[in-house]
């Protein structure tokens, strides 16, 4: 299997696939490949066994017990976890909300990773202001480390 992903890497199919699932239409070619060397890296039984899982998961009564405020993000060209997904779980998380990353696909952190710092970095300002103003209660340890 593993020289299987090797050839379709040095052959280039591994990119063709990358491209139409995973990543936009503003990729670059450093960007493809980088993104395509994963397919060789990863072991093939934890890739089978992470997918097998994706097929028996459920998770939609989870975001609604989420304590902590929450920040969604998805990349408008997401084939695998289509963008209404994360705007779904927003709306299911009592303190969350929903941002919307253009061009981006699946693997957006690789192509857009600037507008995805600045997204969390925003989010996490935004919760340091409301926190040193007494808009919402710090968060508490559990005590356990």
């Amino acid at each position: 299997m593993r020289l299987m992903n090797l050839q379709s890497y040095l052959n280039g199919s591994s990119h063709i696939v990358n491209r139409i699932t995973s990543l936009s239409r503003g990729v670059t070619r450093g960007q493809l490949d980088f993104g395509s060397r994963f397919n060789v890296k990863d072991t093939p039984s934890v890739i089978a066994k992470g997918l097998r899982a994706v097929l028996r998961w459920d998770e939609t009564a989870t975001p609604a017990t989420l304590p902590v405020p929450v920040r969604v993000l998805a990349g408008d060209a997401d084939r695998i976890t289509k963008p209404e997904a994360g705007v779904a779980i927003s709306k299911l998380a009592p303190r969350a909300d929903f941002i919307l990353i253009r061009p981006a696909g699946h693997n957006g952190l690789l192509e857009e990773g600037g507008q995805y710092a600045a997204a969390i970095a925003q989010f996490v300002q935004g919760l340091a202001g409301a926190a040193g103003s007494g808009r919402v209660q710090p968060l508490r340890g559990t005590g356990q480390r």
